[in-house]
């Protein structure tokens, strides 16, 4: 398990998180949801390891995240941040295969090649191998960075569960991709990796996360199932929007959200 334990955070003299907890367990996908400015990018690099927490402290599998060795981190760990950068030309193929950097001992293999085409189909892209990165438009960017993180945990290890930590995923992607990336996340799960995805779109949450950690003013405002966390009176109050929560059954619930009057 991943978990974040009262983290408390400021950039200089301005409170960003106060008294922040989160767990995220293998086989869960759990949505980051709150207004702009609420910090859920900072407890993401909290997560990471990218920032550290003026108090509290984040464990993997019960292990303070700064005990881990890195190459042993990176194995069992994937982070795709909300914008990569990349100023080199390689190719779609070159990149993807950064991924499995962790893995590889004295130079790449059949078998790393392998995975990385199995990431490009996975996301859409398996013909665009050879063409190069600075030549595709944002969204195939976007999507040449999830194949890497996917291959960078493509096999399940024996000595921890798998995790990916993704800051807004689905920004710059058409609406198809939007739900093909999700649904990936979804499929992970249910392969045993732990997810977390910032989202910024509730119906998202509500049609593929499993759990919901919802922020508001620096602080956890609710937490749980996502159906019980995103409720009317709650995205009312966090979001200051009207909304209408509708349940049929035959779909996922969705919220339909009510101009202010």
């Amino acid at each position: 398990m991943l978990e974040a334990r009262e983290l408390t955070f400021s950039y200089g003299k301005h409170p960003v998180l106060d008294g922040v907890s989160l767990r995220l367990k293998p086989g869960k996908l759990v949505a980051l949801l709150g207004t702009n400015g609420a910090g859920k990018s900072t407890l993401l690099k909290l997560l990471t390891g990218e920032l550290h927490a003026r108090s509290g402290d984040v464990r993997l599998e019960d292990k303070p995240l700064p005990a881990w060795h890195t190459r042993d981190l990176a194995q069992v760990r994937a982070v795709l941040p909300q914008e990569p950068r990349l100023a080199f030309n390689f190719t779609v193929r070159d990149v993807v295969l950064m991924g499995r950097t962790p893995h590889i001992q004295r130079g790449e293999t059949l078998r790393d090649r392998e995975i990385c085409q199995q990431a490009l189909r996975r996301v859409d892209l398996q013909e665009f191998g050879d063409r190069y990165y600075l030549e595709l438009s944002g969204g195939e960017r976007q999507r040449v960075h999830l194949a890497r993180v996917l291959a960078q945990i493509w096999e399940p290890l024996e000595q921890s569960p798998r995790y990916l930590l993704m800051d807004e995923p689905v920004a710059g992607l058409d609406l198809a991709h939007q739900h093909g990336t999700l649904r990936i996340a979804r499929e992970l799960a249910a392969e045993g990796v732990g997810v977390l995805a910032i989202l910024h779109d509730i119906n998202l949450a509500l049609a593929y996360a499993d759990e919901t950690v919802l922020i508001s003013g620096g602080k956890v405002a609710a937490d749980g199932p996502t159906a019980d966390v995103l409720t009317e009176e709650r995205v009312a109050d966090v979001f200051n929007v009207q909304a209408i929560l509708h349940r049929d059954g035959t779909r996922p619930p969705y919220m339909q959200t009510l101009p202010s009057a």
